[in-house]
């Protein structure tokens, strides 16, 4: 559970960067547009950068889990057990 509560926050700074670079144009429009904030906020960019936020939030939260749960199933019996044929004599 540490390993995913780790993995899930260093995924999350990189995704706010991803954003924060993706959302620049965004931001400068924001900056040097002298439209209202209640005008620009209604806008199709605004609307497509707060669902690709929302997707990809979901699809980091759902990463974690489902990739550990693969791992469990392919590791699944390995743990502790010693190999079969490594020439012991028993």
């Amino acid at each position: 559970m540490e390993v995913g509560y780790d993995h899930i926050g260093s995924l999350v700074n990189t995704l706010v960067l991803a954003y924060a670079a993706g959302s620049l144009p965004l931001f400068l429009l924001l900056t040097k547009d002298p439209t209202p904030l209640r005008f620009l906020l209604n806008t199709e960019p605004f609307a497509a950068e707060i669902a690709a936020m929302v997707l990809g939030s979901l699809g980091l939260l759902l990463a974690v889990p489902l990739t550990t749960l693969v791992a469990a199933w392919f590791f699944q019996g390995g743990k502790g057990e010693a190999p079969e044929d490594q020439g012991h004599v028993h």
